[in-house]
């Protein structure tokens, strides 16, 4: 975020000076009413407005899927910035022109503008925090099946024998292909799995005469496991269909 957010700063701050030198150049018939003073103020909070947007839009959360929502809220701060430049610069040109502008005609549309930003900020910050907690909820359903083949591949490197190397390059490739997605259904068996895979380690390690019956312990608790994970994605899929 530092990259993008020390040439923000420096722009609205270019924007700010040329937004107010421009509006004081204008030469004023008499001393610059409310109005003007209102205008530049509510230009003012724009530019700040648009600042914060763009720190909640790209550093407040980090998953990759949650910053593409960050882009909606930029483009809602820009077309606020925009409109309020042009709601702004009209009465300050109306003022330089001598008219009278009231109060409430720069007021009210500037409050418009702020609270059409801040519930579009909302909805779309409630929909990105929705995105993020199911980004979290993923990760951490797919933890196990990362996890165990990490496990797989470090034994695949340690051991020597050619048999067993093959016999572990083989589960790996079935892991590669199994659901990565675990459920609380399918707990106990990766449980179970997990308990043999360290079991497993040690064997690889001490190069038990038994390790090649282990993997094939592993390999057929992976096929049950996935079945299971097919089964009960076919019962929630049901319930879906009939709800």
């Amino acid at each position: 975020m530092k990259k993008f957010k020390n040439p923000l700063v420096i722009v609205l701050c270019i924007l700010a000076v040329a937004f107010n030198v421009i509006s004081f150049l204008i030469p004023v018939r008499s001393v610059h009413p409310a109005s003007f003073w209102l205008a530049d103020l509510f230009a003012a909070a724009a530019l700040a407005f648009q600042y914060y947007t763009a720190v909640i839009a790209f550093d407040k959360y980090q998953g990759a899927l949650s910053k593409v929502y960050g882009y909606p809220v930029i483009g809602i701060s820009l077309r606020y910035l925009t409109f309020q430049f042009i709601v702004s610069g009209v009465v300050i040109l109306l003022c330089a022109f001598g008219v009278m502008v009231p109060v409430w005609l720069i007021a009210i549309p500037s409050i418009v503008l702020f609270v059409y930003a801040a519930v579009g900020l909302i909805v779309t910050e409630q929909a990105r925090e929705i995105v993020e907690q199911k980004e979290e909820s993923f990760q951490a359903q797919t933890n196990f099946m990362q996890s165990f083949a990490a496990d797989v591949r470090s034994m695949i490197a340690m051991t020597e024998d050619k048999e067993i190397k093959k016999m572990l390059e083989k589960l790996a490739e079935d892991i590669r292909y199994s659901d990565p997605v675990s459920s609380n259904e399918i707990r106990e068996q990766e449980d179970m799995i997990q308990r043999k895979c360290v079991d497993l380690i040690s064997a690889v390690t001490c190069q038990s005469p038994d390790t090649a019956e282990r993997i094939r312990e592993i390999s057929m608790l992976l096929v049950r496991r996935n079945e299971l994970c097919r089964v009960y994605k076919r019962k929630s899929s049901n319930r879906g269909s009939l709800n």
